[in-house]
């Protein structure tokens, strides 16, 4: 029996948006020396040989409240689960580890996407009377409750009748050693999907042609997929240069060969942790442009260029013309990632609350 399950009710085998957090965790663990864990999810990653992995569960449906669905119990002394869904999912002690706050988010995101009457149902009767009281009774259960940054923690207990003392930040992990520091003489531009096999985000692709057309004598390298009509678009514009679907090797390389990252979120991303794009971005030394919806989670924004209409993300892309200041504005970045996110340190922190629980 292992001391820790990691459990993500999701599959790792791809990195993703859920996945990336979890198997950072999982890599940090090992680098601080501790191996008595197995992570546990619906696919594994086959190339991944450094810690265990076992397959648990199946993907549910409907996924955002699976009721009446129960795993296994998995072999360990404590399970440290993602989700409100994978707390749901368990008939154990846990500790729950909650990268967003999903009664918020998903009120939010219905409110611009879907059908009608979809969005009406879900924000009207779903969300209050049962993805609420799901998460709230997750929270409840929760030997300890840790989320990916003080705005989770400051929605949870504004929203929540809960015990806000067993709440602690461990912000999204970044392998610092995985990212070269870009130094590019030519002003180049960068934007990417949320993750490597999600398509892009429609908002941020009509930014970025938006801007994109106010700077014709500016690269702009686009990673991601995205639908035909999206591309041919896109296309029409010679200073668009679209990359397609890229492997974390290439991503990052995507990175180095950039200058500055927009991430042009413009609505209904408010209650999460900070998204990895951004942090990779800052990790590789580069200045970012951002709306404040897609800096939410991020600890010092005052350190981003922060540009909520097209109006000030053109005035941000006009200033950092200047090497000077996107190297300044990059290193400092790079700094605020090296202290606050980084792989190592946050799982030290997450060694210090097993060996809570675990006593």
């Amino acid at each position: 029996m292992f001391d820790i399950g990691l459990f993500g009710p999701f599959s790792v085998k791809q990195r993703r948006g859920n996945s990336i957090r979890i198997r950072l965790q999982a890599e940090g663990l090992l680098k601080n020396g501790f191996n008595n864990f197995c992570l546990y999810s619906y696919e594994t990653d086959n190339n991944e040989k450094r810690y265990y992995q076992k397959e648990i569960g199946k993907y549910i449906y409907p996924k955002i409240f699976p009721l009446f669905q129960k795993i296994k119990k998995i072999p360990c002394k404590i399970v440290h689960v993602h989700h409100c869904i994978g707390a749901t999912l368990l008939k154990q002690k846990y500790i729950l580890d909650m990268p967003s706050f999903m009664t918020l988010q998903t009120n939010e995101i219905y409110k611009h996407e879907g059908r009608f009457i979809k969005r009406i149902f879900l924000r009207k009767c779903v969300i209050p009377l049962l993805l609420k009281n799901i998460e709230k009774k997750a929270i409840n259960n929760a030997t300890r409750v840790i989320v990916a940054s003080e705005s989770i923690k400051n929605d949870i207990i504004n929203n929540m009748e809960i015990d806000k003392s067993k709440i602690i930040i461990i912000t999204n992990p970044v392998n610092i050693s995985k990212y070269k520091i870009s130094n590019k003489e030519e002003l180049i531009v960068g934007v990417s999907a949320s993750d490597f096999t999600d398509n892009m985000d429609r908002a941020c692709l009509d930014v970025a042609l938006m801007v994109a057309k106010k700077f014709p004598d500016i690269k702009f390298y686009i990673a991601g997929n995205m639908s035909n009509a999206q591309k041919k678009e896109l296309m029409e514009n010679q200073n668009i240069k679209i990359l397609g679907q890229l492997n974390h090797l290439q991503y990052t390389n995507f990175l180095e060969n950039i200058s500055v990252f927009l991430n042009p979120y413009m609505s209904f991303w408010d209650y999460g942790g900070s998204k990895f794009k951004l942090l990779e971005a800052a990790a590789a030394g580069l200045p970012v442009i951002s709306t404040t919806n897609g800096a939410i989670g991020f600890p010092e924004k005052s350190a981003l260029c922060i540009g909520d209409n097209i109006d000030e993300i053109i005035n941000h892309i006009s200033l950092l013309k200047n090497k000077k200041i996107r190297v300044s504005n990059g290193n400092a970045l790079r700094d605020i990632i090296i202290k606050k996110h980084d792989y190592i340190n946050e799982a030290k922190k997450l060694l210090d609350i097993y060996k809570e629980v675990l006593d």
